[in-house]
């Protein structure tokens, strides 16, 4: 990670730690009740875990899925290149040293120059 990335990261990381505390101070100063804020922060802390789990598990494998088929994707684009380019008329011109070049030529409809 560059050193740009972390100091974002790290700002963030602060800007948000703030949020929180700000609007638990004005929920303690409004319910007049830090009994039961300091019962909903650990019940929250309490499903961290669970949530961690989520985001960490399932959607990194949605992303890593995405991801294989976008690389699936390219590389059969470049096989199709590679094929409609070189490919058939490399395999015209080595089909007379094949042996089953008639069988081959059937199937894959070639014309050898």
């Amino acid at each position: 990670m560059k050193q740009n990335d972390r100091r974002w990261l790290w700002a963030l990381s602060a800007g948000l730690l703030v949020a929180a505390v700000v609007l638990y101070v004005i929920q303690v100063s409004i319910f007049e009740t830090p009994r039961s804020t300091f019962f909903y922060i650990f019940q929250d802390l309490a499903f961290l875990p669970l949530t961690v789990l989520i985001v960490g598990l399932v959607i990194e494998r949605f992303i890593s899925l995405r991801e294989k088929r976008a690389m699936v994707h390219k590389l059969n684009m470049v096989i199709g290149t590679f094929y409609s380019e070189l490919g058939t008329p490399l395999l015209a011109e080595l089909l007379p040293a094949i042996q089953a070049a008639p069988e081959i030529k059937e199937k894959l409809q070639l014309q050898a120059s």
